[in-house]
């Protein structure tokens, strides 16, 4: 069955909300910021150098896939790069020497390091092995090579063999639907080059529409509710870092348990994507003024602010998810579906003049989907936005993504693998029965999908698509699949999701 084998494939944490995934113009340079200033790595199992090639069963994509630092996983950042390398000098470290080409692995002289005299250091970004340094080397521009002071050029017990195309081989170190022992939450940039987005704009369009929003970040905007929330429990430092480099953020007040204790934002956008970072934590970045902040909603649902309320401050400052959030333009089409179709709990309900918030946990999930929506949903606006058409509202940018669907989706629910906003999605990791979930599609069928449709699926990829026109990747088993999923065993074997 095909979400059997999902389910067998599926090796990550079962802990619920895993990852959150988008549709990316310029993936690269999303994963270098990640890699330089939160603590993050590479994925393991992207493909050799982030770019899986035509030849591949992923086709020719580019991958900025970077994972959250699992606390106790790894002690510092151990890849160092630079922009100019000298020559080598034995040591116990390996010398990583940049990709020629895209697809091309690095060069690795073990026992060696480039040496520092000689050298232009960039960054030193987190790694597991010196594979993992290669890709954040191959992903950040300008950078010719790398020492990974770490040992060995496996993580664990997992092994890569790498075929021709640049990928693992199928069987026990193929790619995995979540993240491997070690790594944390997904925060994933992909461009499928043969992914379509007709009837709607392209990812970079959409991509300018949120430059045409949120400009310098110097105002809050309802796109800023596009984001995934960490929680970070020293906000100081990383305000400091993007104050350093010149970063555009914004630093934003709420009351968090009972209206009585204020918790802090801190937007950053990760550049020319849709990906919206929000750190959250219990104490205000020093030296920005909290009178000057604006003041929003409520961040965090009551249960989550309770089990992170208790995290001790550490040397790393790791990071750890609290939610996925969308903003929307019809809450209650949001809470039809979380209620009726998925059956998840509610665990935050918000209803203030400029905010209507919900908040959901699927099954056992430690984090939260959250959905904000606010008066200006359908307003196109946004201080001296240069183009009027790119300051799209969050209800042209839903009404776009399932015109998207529509138009190469129709009435194929097995069409979502060509479909490139299916890439936008979060995944819930739970390794629980869907049944009730085969169930209902059996009586709710969605097919064919029109303009106004606002539920669906798509089956190769095993994805619900909410009301947003976002998806979800379902790490569930059932007994019977969807209604016209045709058996895709070997497909899910040659066409992983991102």
């Amino acid at each position: 069955m095909l979400s059997l084998l999902l389910n067998l494939l599926a090796q990550g944490p079962g802990n619920g909300v895993s990852k959150t995934t988008y549709a990316a113009g310029s993936p690269l340079a999303g994963l270098e910021f990640m890699l330089k200033y939160l603590p993050t790595t590479a994925a393991i199992d992207s493909c050799v150098g982030n770019q899986c090639t035509a030849a591949s069963f992923l086709g020719e994509t580019t991958q900025g896939r970077a994972q959250l630092v699992e606390a106790r996983s790894l002690a510092a950042r151990s890849c160092k790069l630079y922009s100019k390398v000298g020559g080598t000098s034995v040591s116990a470290f390996t010398a990583v020497s940049a990709p020629l080409f895209k697809g091309a692995d690095c060069k690795y002289a073990v026992d060696s390091s480039f040496s520092a005299a000689e050298s232009m250091p960039m960054f030193a970004a987190f790694a597991h092995d010196s594979d993992t340094c290669c890709k954040a080397c191959a992903a950040t521009s300008g950078c010719v090579g790398a020492t990974y002071e770490g040992s060995g050029s496996s993580y664990g017990s997992y092994t890569y063999k790498y075929e021709g195309d640049g990928m693992p081989e199928v069987g026990e170190n193929s790619r995995r639907l979540q993240p491997m022992p070690g790594e944390g939450f997904g925060l994933h940039l992909v461009d499928v080059t043969s992914a379509q987005t007709s009837g709607g704009i392209d990812a970079a369009s959409l991509e300018a529409a949120f430059t045409a929003r949120l400009g310098d970040m110097s105002a809050f905007d309802s796109f800023m509710d596009y984001s995934v929330q960490l929680f970070a429990a020293n906000l100081t430092a990383y305000a400091h870092a993007f104050a350093a480099d010149g970063v555009p953020h914004l630093a934003a007040t709420w009351l968090a348990e009972q209206g009585t204790t204020h918790w802090y934002s801190l937007f950053v956008r990760v550049p020319t994507s849709q990906m919206i970072i929000e750190l959250v934590g219990p104490s205000a970045p020093s030296g920005y003024s909290t009178t000057a902040m604006p003041l929003l909603e409520p961040r965090m649902s009551p249960r989550t602010v309770t089990e992170y309320s208790r995290t001790i401050p550490t040397a790393l400052n790791l990071l750890s998810a609290v939610s996925v959030s969308r903003a929307v333009s019809n809450m209650s089409a949001i809470e039809k579906f979380y209620t009726d179709v998925v059956e998840a709990k509610a665990t935050h309900t918000v209803d203030e003049v400029n905010a209507t918030r919900r908040c959901y946990q699927w099954g056992t999930a430690r984090s939260d989907v959250c959905f904000v929506q606010r008066p200006d949903a359908a307003t196109r606006r946004q201080a001296g936005a240069r183009d009027a058409k790119a300051a799209l509202s969050v209800a042209d940018v839903e009404q776009m993504l399932w015109n998207v669907h529509a138009s190469i989706m129709g009435d194929d629910p097995n069409g979502g693998v060509n479909d490139k906003y299916t890439d936008n999605h979060y995944a819930v990791d739970l390794q629980s029965s869907g049944d009730y979930l085969a169930k209902y599609w059996e009586a709710h069928n969605p097919f064919p999908i029109t303009a106004s449709t606002r539920v669906a699926y798509a089956c190769k990829q095993s994805y619900l698509i909410d009301p947003t026109g976002w998806s979800i990747q379902v790490d569930l088993f059932f007994e019977s699949d969807y209604p016209g999923c045709m058996d895709t065993k070997s497909a899910l074997v040659e066409e992983p999701t991102a």
